[in-house]
């Protein structure tokens, strides 16, 4: 009797089971991430490529009243001169810094979770997920509001046609909420891994950087004041609730 041809039977099936297994293991995590980031992009995405050019019209054309500079609050006519060009490097740089630090965090602080690439990815997810929607947020609240932008305001400024439906987005200010959303992220990070010095620490970036931001903004003429404050705070929101109810890391507890 031959006794080999089992084996020779068995060699390749369980090299289909391998193979299956790994295929399982690289798929899985991909549906975990179309499953955390799709909604909000597909939010984002059909806001802005669909809804935006339809939804979004040039109200002050028509009534130019909307766009009246005596129609504003006292608090927000000081946007309206302002044109500082070292603004915007100064906001580009944080924007910057602020992305860095969510990217070089989860290193510098990995979770016990074994293996540590699982962790790593772990939490940069929560952070994309933080930053996806807070940008279809944004994007949602822009669209609903449609606020002319502080050069609608300014005669002296002249808005070429084709930027026209993008300066009714000023409310709020996506620079700022992008911001305190990932600082606040941030912040809960530190703070799940029981690091409380650190969490300090980034509360005193994130609050210094959102409002740095949120003053530059203001110095580029491109928001109001109540933008920014808006802004600022859904970032906040945005942030604390992802990582809720989508991740449960409120508590000062680890990551498993």
């Amino acid at each position: 009797m031959d006794h080999g041809r089992p084996g020779r039977v068995n060699v390749p099936f369980a090299g289909c089971k391998d193979r299956s297994a790994g295929l399982v293991a690289l798929i899985g995590p991909l549906v975990v991430v179309l499953r955390r980031l799709g909604p909000p992009v597909l939010i984002g995405l059909l806001i802005v490529a669909v809804l935006q050019p339809w939804l979004i019209h040039p109200r002050c054309v028509d009534r130019p009243i909307l766009c009246d500079p005596a129609q504003l609050p006292a608090w927000d006519r000081w946007s309206l001169e302002r044109h500082e060009r070292w603004a915007v490097l100064a906001d580009e740089t944080l924007q910057w810094s602020t992305t860095a630090l969510a990217l070089a965090l989860p290193v510098l602080l990995p979770a016990a979770t074994a293996p540590r690439l699982a962790g790593l990815a772990r939490d940069w997810l929560l952070l994309t997920e933080t930053a996806a929607w807070n940008w279809a947020s944004t994007e949602t609240a822009q669209l609903l509001v449609q606020r002319p932008r502080p050069p609608l305001f300014n005669r002296a400024v002249n808005v070429k046609p084709h930027d026209r439906r993008s300066q009714y987005t000023s409310f709020w200010s996506g620079h700022t909420s992008y911001v305190a959303a990932m600082g606040t992220a941030l912040v809960l990070l530190a703070r799940s891994r029981g690091r409380t010095r650190l969490s300090v620490a980034l509360t005193a970036f994130a609050i210094t950087a959102t409002v740095a931001t949120a003053g530059f903004r203001i110095l580029e003429g491109r928001h109001f004041l109540l933008d920014v404050v808006a802004g600022a705070l859904a970032g906040a929101v945005v942030a604390l609730a992802v990582a809720r109810w989508r991740w449960g890391i409120l508590r000062v507890t680890e990551l498993s």
